[in-house]
């Protein structure tokens, strides 16, 4: 993790380690994010510091990152770090200003998640079958079974799949915890792996379902399988540029919301924290499906309040 640029800094990035519990990336990025201002702060003219911001700085670093080129996600991303962080600051009677309060996040466009279609997937799920490594397969039916995270699916112990294989126990972002129901296949496709996987890898004390003895954390790497991924693509004559772990997540979504399934479960196996989240999925179906998943998700009416 980079250094802390200021103690104060290093007292809320504890305080989201400890409160909230999330994960390393997270921290890093929350950290990265603040050490950018502090770095603007100290090299303005005339000097700033944490304590001595004030709002037109705050307005100055927020047009600083639009002039840089930096899009309005990034943008959003950071005021909410800063605005986090000054709120911590506040409440724990540090500082008495807040520079970002009144500072309003930029307008950012809906990007629709990228998918693949049902035929493409039954393409690449029966070229994985072929692969001569044995993992692939299970690997891919899991992830496309249960839209899992590839950090979540690389790294599932034998000791998450649960009752009989019917349920993995999955541990997510901030070490948060989540049933996800398999299919009827995944789990046949499950059983059959665990047995190939004491022959296959006889690898003592393995905790690991996709085990991996060159990779030093014990289990395939999300590089290693993204590009095999795109191997399969390539095979089957998809553009591999569209292919990944994540648009196999997405795919997942997408597929369960235009056959039926319903925007709540969707964010549970998915392990969104925030429906808003999820919701980005309904941009892709057509009115009359859209009508059908508002129609019988629970927070319906609350969604479409906020539109």
């Amino acid at each position: 993790m980079a250094e802390y640029q200021h103690n104060l800094i290093a007292l809320f990035i504890d305080s989201l380690k400890v409160e909230r519990g999330l994960s390393k990336n997270t921290l890093v990025s929350y950290l990265n994010d603040l050490n950018h201002f502090y770095t603007f702060l100290i090299t303005r003219k005339p000097k700033k510091t944490i304590e001595t911001a004030l709002e037109d700085d705050a307005l100055s670093y927020i047009s600083m990152l639009s002039t840089k080129g930096f899009n309005a996600k990034t943008q959003s991303r950071r005021l909410s770090a800063l605005k986090q962080f000054y709120n911590f600051c506040n409440n724990e009677n540090h500082l008495e200003h807040n520079p970002f309060v009144n500072i309003k996040n930029p307008k950012m466009e809906k990007n629709l998640p990228k998918f693949l279609s049902e035929e493409e997937m039954v393409m690449l799920l029966d070229m994985a079958k072929k692969h001569e490594n044995k993992m692939i397969y299970p690997m891919l039916e899991i992830l496309y079974s249960t839209g899992l995270r590839v950090s979540e699916l690389v790294s599932l112990k034998i000791s998450s799949i649960i009752e009989q294989s019917t349920f993995l126990l999955v541990r997510g972002k901030g070490e948060k915890e989540r049933i996800v129901p398999l299919t009827s296949i995944a789990q046949k496709v499950i059983k059959d792996w665990l047995l190939q996987l004491k022959v296959l890898f006889p690898i003592k004390n393995n905790l690991y379902v996709f085990p991996s003895s060159k990779a030093k954390q014990g289990y395939i790497t999300r590089e290693r399988f993204a590009q095999i991924l795109k191997e399969l693509a390539i095979n089957c004559n998809i553009d591999y540029y569209k292919v990944s772990p994540h648009v196999i997540r997405h795919s997942f979504a997408s597929h369960i919301l235009n056959n039926g399934g319903d925007l709540k479960s969707i964010q549970s196996m998915l392990g969104h924290s925030d429906i808003s989240t999820t919701e980005i999925y309904t941009h892709i179906l057509d009115s009359k499906l859209k009508e059908a998943v508002f129609q019988h998700h629970p927070l319906a009416k609350n969604i479409n309040k906020s539109k």
